[in-house]
């Protein structure tokens, strides 16, 4: 019985290096499927090592703490007719000791002007709606109340950019969207940002959500948009 605990802390820490061992096989598993789905899409796809443009679009993010180095993939493609297409996962940490926090983020994202002013689209939340009541905060609201209930707008420098872009058509498309969803758009990137890792299943999902808002957009936009390639 005495060496009871000894048999104990040992089993334990063969489970944990076993159950170690699975998650890295499963996370090799995923990635090398997210690989072949991307690759067969026409995407080069790599891992930690930022392919060309991906350093400059998480520049444009500074919501994504540790920038490149929290690279976990990225794929691009640049079609004849089309435009330029980013993908990647990335995660930073946050806290320490129990208040560790791991947070995933998966981002498609594609072209715009540089010198669009940038603004974001996050959801929005009670306790913005109470700041708003009580006038601690303030919201830009546009024409559509579905579009204003769910999207807070926020512009680096002002709104004049998110006014031409965000047409009742565009609103129209993006009040819809997955709870953990938001939005990156100018200085270079139109870039959509789900607040979570992906499977190869929610590639296309994701990629839909970019073709939408370009789709959706006037045509003189639009316009803006192929001349940034």
């Amino acid at each position: 019985m005495q060496y009871l605990p000894f048999i104990v802390i040992g089993a334990i820490i063969v489970g944990v290096f076993i159950i170690g061992a699975f998650a890295h096989k499963a996370e090799k598993a995923r990635k090398a499927a997210i690989a072949a789905a991307l690759q067969t899409r026409g995407f080069t796809f790599g891992e930690k090592i930022p392919l060309p443009g991906v350093a400059e679009l998480l520049a444009t993010l500074p919501m994504l703490r540790n920038g490149v180095t929290g690279l976990i993939w990225n794929a691009t493609a640049t079609p004849d007719r089309g435009l330029p297409t980013i993908l990647l996962e990335h995660r930073f940490t946050t806290g320490t000791g129990k208040s560790t926090q791991i947070h995933y983020h998966t981002i498609a994202a594609t072209v715009c002007p540089k010198d669009w002013h940038r603004f974001t689209l996050t959801p929005e939340n009670f306790f913005q709606r109470l700041g708003d009541s009580w006038g601690l905060t303030k919201d830009t609201n546009l024409e559509n109340p579905a579009f204003n209930a769910k999207w807070r707008l926020k512009g680096e420098h002002d709104d004049s950019t998110a006014l031409v872009i965000l047409t009742p058509e565009v609103q129209a498309a993006l009040q819809e969207a997955p709870p953990e969803e938001w939005w990156s758009i100018g200085r270079g990137f139109i870039a959509c940002c789900w607040k979570k890792g992906t499977k190869p299943a929610e590639i296309d999902a994701l990629l839909s959500r970019v073709a939408l808002l370009v789709q959706t957009l006037s045509p003189e936009v639009r316009g803006m948009l192929n001349d940034a390639r």
